[in-house]
C-alpha cells in the first residue's frame, strides 16, 4: 500500500512548481486528478516537460468560466480531501473556485495555494517563477559560487515545501474535522537561507 493511496487531490496548478508537487504526491499514491481549460496548461508547449510534471496523474478539461460546468468541478472537489492550485490571487475567487467556496462543498477540505508573491501585500498580484526568486534571492550566485555564472537549482525549493507541507496537514489527526487554508509563498524558500553572493543576482535578473 502506498502512502497516500486513499488520498485524492483536485489539481487546478498550471506550469511548473504546482504540477510538480502533484506529480510527487501522484508517486506516493494520491489519486490526483489535473482539471485543465479548454485551451489545456500553458506548459503542453513542450510535451516532455509536460508529462514530466503530470505524469500518474487523471484529467478532466472544465471550462470555469460556465456556472454549469463549476457544477461538475463542485461534485468533483466534494471527493476530493485536497486542492492544489498556483493562480495569482482572486483568480480562482473569479471562477468560483476559492477557499471559502471550497470549504463550503467540503468542510474538511486541505486548500493549498502556491502563489508566487503570497495572497497579500504589495506585490501579491505580481506573477512570477522559480528561476526568478532563485536570481532575486542570490541562491543562483550561490550554487554558481563568487564570479562564476549563476546555476539554477533543478528541483523548485517550493515544490520541496509544499511537497513537505501538503500531506502532513492532510494527515493531521482528523478529530479536528475542519478545513485548512496551506499558503505556500514561492519566494520563503529561496529567501530562508539568503546567500553571501545575493548582491550579484542583479545581472542574471537584468538589472
Amino acid at each position: 500500500m502506498m502512502p497516500l493511496e486513499n488520498i485524492r487531490i483536485a489539481d487546478f496548478t498550471t506550469m511548473l512548481a504546482g504540477a510538480g508537487v502533484c506529480r510527487e504526491l501522484a508517486d506516493l499514491g494520491a489519486d490526483v486528478i489535473k482539471i485543465e481549460p479548454i485551451d489545456g496548461d500553458s506548459w503542453r508547449m513542450l510535451a516532455g516537460g509536460f508529462m514530466g510534471v503530470n505524469r500518474g496523474k487523471r484529467g478532466i478539461v472544465i471550462d470555469l468560466r460556465k456556472e454549469e460546468a463549476r457544477s461538475i468541478a463542485y461534485k468533483l472537489i466534494a471527493t476530493c480531501d485536497m486542492v492544489v492550485e498556483n493562480s495569482r490571487p482572486g483568480i480562482m475567487k473569479k471562477l468560483g473556485m476559492d477557499y471559502e467556496t471550497v470549504k463550503k462543498i467540503k468542510p474538511d477540505i486541505l486548500y493549498v495555494s502556491m502563489p508566487a508573491f503570497g495572497s497579500k501585500g504589495p506585490d501579491a498580484e505580481r506573477p512570477g517563477y522559480d528561476p526568478l526568486f532563485q536570481a532575486m534571492s542570490g541562491q543562483m550566485s550561490g550554487q554558481g559560487g563568487p564570479g562564476k555564472t549563476p546555476v539554477f537549482h533543478k528541483i523548485s525549493r517550493t515544490t520541496r515545501w509544499a511537497l513537505c507541507w501538503a500531506p502532513s496537514a492532510r494527515l493531521w489527526p482528523s478529530s479536528t474535522s475542519c478545513a485548512q487554508d496551506m499558503d505556500s509563498l514561492w519566494r520563503h524558500p529561496c529567501c530562508a537561507r539568503p546567500s553571501p553572493c545575493s548582491r550579484a543576482t542583479s545581472s542574471s535578473i537584468g538589472e
